[in-house]
Formats: C-alpha cells, structure tokens, sequence
C-alpha cells in the first residue's frame, strides 16, 4: 500500500492537483468526483493475480459485490466506472484513459497519465469527493488495444489510491477485470 510520505504524485493540501491533459465536460463521471492524475503502466504479470476485488478502510469487497463497466467514446477515449456497496455506503472509482495518451504507452517510461475520480456515496444522500488523489494504475495490457480488438479478453486494472487530504488519509486499492459484451 502507498503511504502518504511516499505516493508518487502527492500534492499540497490546499492546492488542487492539476491535470496533464484537460478532460472534456461530458466525460462519464464527470461532476460526480473530482478528476484527478495518476500514473498508469501495462504489466504482463497482472493476469496471474486474483481478481475481482477492491479494498478500502470498510473492509474487503469480493466480485459479487463489485460492478465494472467500461465505455468508449467516438475519440477512442475509455471510461471506466469501478462500483461497489455495503449496505448503507457506496464507493465509486471513475478513471478516464484519454485517447491522446495512447502513443504514450510504447515510451521509454512506460508509463501515461490517466484521470480519476473516487467518491463515497451514503444513503443519506451525501457525497464525499475526495479531494487529493494519489497513486497508480496498472493495466493488464495496452486498454486501447484491447478495446479495438475482436478476441473476447478480459482486460485487468489494479488501482491503488490514496487521499492524503483526509485525516486519517482514505485509501482504496483492487484489481478489477473489464468483459467485452
């Protein structure tokens, strides 16, 4: 688990983080938390992990408790929406890979900004956004690539988020698998 002294893009608390690219306003997920930058990094050995499951200080959600589902916009652009419930509260991790970024993943560094948005739902109505997100995203292989291709694959994404603006800091990690209808 990233701590707050040690995630990789840790930002003041007053200061909003500033995004690497802008996101457009119709965005899925777009208002609903607020869009935030996190590295991102396609790795092989993500396949052999167990999945689905998130984690966050509630405790554990296993894949009867999990939805994820993905769109993709005309640009080539995908969305995806991490979902989970227990009980009374709600989570939801919205993560948004811009299509400029796609050229990004065969770089040197390996890595490319994606956008997120995590918010804790209640059944009193009231939302918490969380405010400062840091952390990473790992995918199981290029998600543009996968998207376009026919072959009925799953493609896996592992997050790991922390909001270091809280006290105590919010966490909420998990690997989550994406079907094609």
């Amino acid at each position: 688990m990233l701590g707050c002294a040690t995630t990789q893009n840790a930002v003041p608390h007053t200061e909003p983080a500033k995004l690497l690219f802008p996101v457009p306003e119709t965005a899925p997920g777009n208002g609903v938390a607020r869009w935030l930058p996190v590295e991102a990094e396609v790795v092989s050995w993500l396949k052999l992990r167990k999945y689905p499951w998130v984690v966050d200080g509630s405790g554990l959600a296993m894949a009867d408790g999990l939805t994820s589902k993905w769109t993709r916009a005309d640009d080539g652009a995908l969305s995806v929406r991490v979902w989970f419930s227990r009980g009374f509260t709600a989570t939801s991790i919205d993560l948004f890979f811009d299509a400029r970024a796609r050229d990004t993943v065969t770089k040197p560094s390996g890595t490319w900004p994606v956008v997120v948005g995590v918010a804790d739902h209640s059944d009193a109505g009231e939302q918490d956004v969380w405010q400062a997100a840091s952390g990473a995203v790992l995918v199981s292989e290029n998600p543009w690539t996968w998207a376009e291709s026919g072959a009925p694959s799953e493609l896996l994404i592992s997050f790991t988020l922390t909001d270091c603006s809280r006290t105590p800091p919010s966490h909420v990690q998990g690997i989550v698998n994406l079907k094609k209808p």
